[in-house]
């Protein structure tokens, strides 16, 4: 069976709508992946994503009492032999961002999606989301 890409949160900023879709469930210890994607408020996809400090997109993560927290970025092909120093590669121009990440628990958490525009330079989006993780 196909995945269930049906938004699981939606949020909005600066006139944009983002929605977060899981593409496999969040189970602690096996690897998740979800798509952000972004669209202007009229529905309008966005299709000029551009890199900020150095990857197209960046999730900020924490759990529900702060004790952990970590960050990923727009997932790409080969990502988990990526030595330190490597240039990760531009692919990402929305308005699907795709991610991918093992996380060590169950619970709830908080993401922070982070993400830069070539029509509106030097503006930084972050959008929050908050979901759980099976145990």
């Amino acid at each position: 069976a196909a995945p269930d890409t049906t938004p699981y949160a939606e949020n909005s900023v600066a006139g944009m709508d983002v929605s977060l879709a899981w593409e496999s469930e969040a189970v602690a210890g096996f690897e998740a992946t979800w798509t952000v994607t972004i669209t202007e408020a009229d529905g309008t996809p966005v299709d000029d994503l551009v890199q900020y400090l150095g990857a197209d997109a960046h999730c900020a993560l924490v759990n529900d009492t702060i004790t952990w927290g970590s960050h990923t970025h727009a997932w790409f092909p080969d990502m988990a032999n990526m030595a330190p120093g490597m240039e990760m590669p531009h692919i990402y121009t929305g308005p699907d961002v795709l991610f991918a990440y093992t996380f060590p628990t169950g619970g709830s958490y908080k993401m922070w999606v982070q993400f830069t525009r070539e029509s509106v330079p030097g503006a930084v989006y972050v959008v929050p989301f908050v979901f759980e993780v099976a145990g």
